[in-house]
């Protein structure tokens, strides 16, 4: 009996509304670099209004992501190089649909 309580309280059977865990969303401290690079196109994705690196690494540190000083900037470079995502005022934004013609898309004009 004491052990079905305790089953019980460790599932989600005991709190059917309790968030998912970090296992459950599939998070890990341990990610692939693809992974990161998905987790950041999907933050990023998320936030219209745009974020910073600091932000980005903040986030995933919530989330249990092994992180160094150094993690979204290769990262975010390669999604800019992809023209994925675009800079301004050193925050980086969704891009804009439409914007992969030409060169210095994202100048200012």
């Amino acid at each position: 009996m004491a052990y079905e309580k305790a089953l019980a309280a460790a599932t989600s059977e005991a709190n059917p509304t309790a968030p998912p865990s970090k296992v459950e969303r599939g998070l890990s401290r341990h990610y692939r670099k693809g992974a990161k690079m998905e987790y950041v196109r999907g933050l990023i994705a998320q936030h219209p209004n745009g974020l910073e690196p600091n932000e980005i690494r903040e986030k995933a540190r919530e989330d249990d992501i092994a992180v160094n000083a150094a993690f979204p900037y290769s990262i975010l470079n390669t999604l800019k190089g992809k023209s994925e995502i675009r800079e301004a005022g050193g925050k980086y934004f969704p891009a804009k649909k439409g914007s992969y013609e030409g060169e210095n898309k994202y100048e200012r004009r």
